[in-house]
């Protein structure tokens, strides 16, 4: 079996989201982008929603910006076009109020050292790019960023690692993440996350919950809690 390469910065400087004595916590109100890149499948849109709707107490209200490919979901109200235009503007416009933190989260096909692949733009969200979006849209608010795709670990380095960030990846920048099909619910790596966030109470927990997620090989999510 397999265990995912799960690439972990929590870096200090999260003062406004820090619990007593202890790593930064799940609970304080984010303005957020969700982006949903590709539209092959419904794994990558069923992953934003559910995403949200966990993340809804923790959400500020009438902050968040969701994205899609998927023509039905943007014909229905609930998201924008996923264009790295749209996107981008999305995230230097968050701009959080006193108190306030900025959270990304993407999920699409990734491509080796070139970033996340966002279909209905035919472009890369660069971490170059991310990066400054961040710095215009959030500054030194505390940010959360979650990149769900291959080769998704050059989100982690420079530019984008900031000390007031904290970045969870799918993968290595050298390795592909665990993959989809027809018929699933979400990709294996988006599985173990959603079901992470489900009963985290601050970022390291989740990161350590995701790291005892494995793939049997067959694109099966096994979660390991007991090693957590």
């Amino acid at each position: 079996m397999r265990k995912f390469l799960i690439t972990l910065i929590l870096l200090s400087g999260c003062a406004s989201v820090e619990q007593q004595g202890g790593p930064p916590a799940i609970a304080p109100p984010y303005r957020a982008v969700l982006v949903a890149g590709d539209a092959s499948l419904p794994v990558w849109d069923n992953a934003v929603e559910a995403l949200q709707d966990i993340m809804a107490p923790s959400l500020a209200r009438g902050q968040t910006k969701r994205f899609s490919a998927a023509q039905p979901i943007i014909d229905q109200g609930k998201a924008q076009l996923a264009t790295r235009e749209a996107v981008v503007s999305a995230i230097s416009a968050l701009r959080p109020a006193p108190g306030e933190g900025c959270l990304v989260y993407v999920t699409a096909h990734g491509t080796q050292r070139q970033g996340i692949f966002l279909a209905a733009s035919g472009q890369h969200l660069t971490p170059a790019i991310l990066n400054r979006a961040l710095d215009s849209g959030c500054g030194d608010a505390p940010t959360i960023v979650l990149v769900s795709g291959c080769y998704s670990g050059i989100f982690t380095e420079a530019p984008m690692a900031k000390p007031n960030r904290v970045i969870l990846t799918a993968a290595n920048a050298d390795r592909p993440s665990f993959g989809c099909g027809p018929g699933f619910q979400y990709t294996v790596y988006d599985q173990c996350l959603l079901e992470a966030t489900r009963g985290a109470h601050d970022w390291r927990s989740l990161a350590q919950t995701t790291m005892t997620c494995q793939d049997d090989g067959q694109g099966l999510l096994i979660l390991r809690r007991e090693e957590v």
